[in-house]
């Protein structure tokens, strides 16, 4: 059975994800959270930092969350809400942020927005929506086992 956070069932990101989210997104997930990501695709031949943040992506999938790759992601939105409540009644945050050490005032200058307004928050839920379920959005599992990356890689 799963608790609410803050009135809150449903955590749906997209992004770059990197170690700095992955204790957060675990608690969450241990609270009963559902947690889902859409992350960028991974080039076929993974940096150093490709690797670790896709070995981050797979404990959050042991760990419960639901990860789905798609190439044409690149909206940077967090958005909290309860489907009972209806998908206006939530938490928006959208901006430049990815959730990495570059972005939380490290390296870069990053921006975002954070809103409860109804409108806004049900876009957003709506257009991670989209992006969940069109056909290009392809499970993690799915895109390291049909080879889309090789973890050897250097």
């Amino acid at each position: 059975m799963s608790r609410d956070v803050q009135g809150y069932s449903e955590v749906c990101i997209t992004g770059y994800f990197s170690e700095i989210i992955r204790e957060p997104l675990e608690s969450l997930i241990t609270l009963g959270q559902n947690v889902r990501l859409i992350c960028q695709e991974f080039p076929p031949k993974l940096s150093k930092r490709d690797r670790k943040n896709l070995e981050v992506l797979k404990k959050l999938v042991k760990a419960g969350a639901k990860i789905k790759v798609n190439h044409r992601a690149h909206a940077r939105l967090f958005v909290a809400y309860n489907p009972k409540l209806g998908e206006g009644r939530g938490l928006l945050v959208i901006g430049s942020f990815d959730f990495n050490f570059e972005c939380y005032g490290k390296e870069r200058y990053d921006a975002g927005i954070k809103t409860r307004h109804p409108d806004l928050v049900k876009s957003a839920v709506k257009l991670f929506e989209e992006m969940w379920t069109e056909p290009e959005s392809m499970y993690l599992e799915d895109f390291v086992k049909k080879g889309k990356v090789r973890m050897d890689s250097r």
